[in-house]
């Protein structure tokens, strides 16, 4: 199902117009494989990844199925890939050995905190900045 998405997400031949994200994510196929994994979140993934397409133009230069594929690794891990949240990013890179931009899956620290605190080890995690010249070792 992934090499079908990947396919489909490729890049137009020449003379063809290439598929944006948005036509990508209303495809059949995405609906289904998003469906299958997601259940009931699916239409809510699927309207998540349209917006973070639609909020940054760079996202346009990447290929939707590597789009998608970022996504898909933070709603499998039950995280928001919203800016605003936090949790994590999908960031596009200039990758300039293949003159591409790929986007890329990052956990931001409110998402380790998220996921530390759903493992069940811990009962409460306190956060907090270091400053410059401080002892880690020490409680403030």
């Amino acid at each position: 199902m992934t090499q079908e998405l990947a396919t489909q997400g490729a890049k137009a031949p020449a003379g063809q117009k290439p598929i944006t994200v948005q036509e990508f994510m209303r495809s059949d196929k995405v609906k289904e494989a998003a469906e299958k994994t997601l259940g009931k979140r699916s239409s809510q993934f699927i309207a998540a990844v349209i917006s973070l397409a639609n909020s940054n133009t760079d996202f346009s230069k990447c290929q939707p199925a590597e789009l998608y594929n970022c996504c898909i690794k933070a709603a499998a891990l039950n995280l928001s890939f919203d800016n605003n949240l936090g949790q994590c990013y999908i960031i596009p890179y200039k990758n300039n050995k293949l003159d591409k931009v790929e986007p890329q899956f990052q956990i931001g620290w409110r998402g380790i905190v998220q996921l530390a605190l759903r493992s069940g080890k811990y009962a409460r995690i306190n956060v907090t900045d270091v400053r410059e010249g401080e002892l880690t070792g020490i409680d403030r």
